[in-house]
């Protein structure tokens, strides 16, 4: 029960990267690409859009992650003195046992 319930945690880890990775990364790349366009109004058009994107997809790692309850995000995360965040300290500790 142990080791799949490791199993479990280290695959949702990886998965989670992976789409904060392939959801984050795009919106980065045409944030740097409005800075090069001149007229000021379509930059702050996209600028928006691109923080509304943002933000959906902040809010939608943070429901996967289980922190929709209100908790902070991965940048506001109470850490333990080994680095990890509340929730991963609480699954080390239900593993150890």
């Amino acid at each position: 029960m142990q080791a799949r319930l490791a199993a479990y945690i280290c695959d949702r880890t990886r998965v989670l990267a992976a789409l904060s990775h392939d959801l984050k990364t795009p919106i980065t790349r045409l944030r740097l690409r409005s800075e090069l366009l001149e007229d000021p109004q379509a930059r702050a058009k996209l600028t928006k859009d691109l923080d509304e994107m943002e933000t959906m997809v902040g809010a939608t790692l943070d429901f996967l992650r289980g922190q929709e309850s209100g908790e902070p995000g991965r940048h506001g995360a109470a850490r333990s003195h080994r680095g990890r965040t509340r929730g991963q300290a609480d699954a080390a500790s239900i593993l150890a046992r």
